[in-house]
């Protein structure tokens, strides 16, 4: 999702969703295999890197992420989620309605994200995100989303 993204925003590319979900899941499967059979080299001597998230048996990693052209007025979400052992559970993608933020169109990934897993009766879930700014404009898709939440 995030190549898709780089690609709009530095080359003017454009990808369908369908094309975004097929290119996470080669891509999962290159990451599969390059895990197998390397070791991991850490660039920065002396520098610790923490790259593992510590999960229950049953728990599901679910990454989120959004595009947003706003010359274009099109915006689209997309999720993949993965099981404890790295295995693909899902893989989501679609274009939604136009909002004109990127900060609104992420927050409806997560929201998206957590329905789907709701749905699919997955607990002990952790959603992955890249967008880092909080704003008062996604407050009432963060009360949906903590409403959510307690579902679990």
């Amino acid at each position: 999702m995030w190549k898709a993204r780089n690609s709009l925003c530095f080359n003017g590319g454009t990808y369908e969703p369908n094309d975004i979900v097929n290119k996470a899941l080669i891509d999962l499967h290159e990451y599969d295999d390059v895990v197998k059979n390397s070791a991991v080299v850490n660039p920065i001597p002396n520098k610790i890197y923490d790259v593992t998230i510590t999960l229950t048996r049953d728990g599901v990693v679910v990454f989120t992420d959004a595009g947003l052209q706003r010359e274009k007025e099109k915006a689209s979400i997309g999720m993949v989620a993965i099981d404890s052992c790295g295995y693909l559970l899902c893989a989501f993608g679609t274009p939604i309605q136009f909002v004109g933020k990127a900060v609104i169109v992420e927050a409806l990934a997560i929201r998206e994200a957590v329905e789907r897993a709701l749905q699919k009766g997955w607990s002990k879930v952790h959603i992955l995100q890249k967008y880092l700014i909080t704003s008062w404009e996604i407050e009432t898709i963060c009360e949906d989303v903590w409403r959510l939440m307690k579902s679990f």
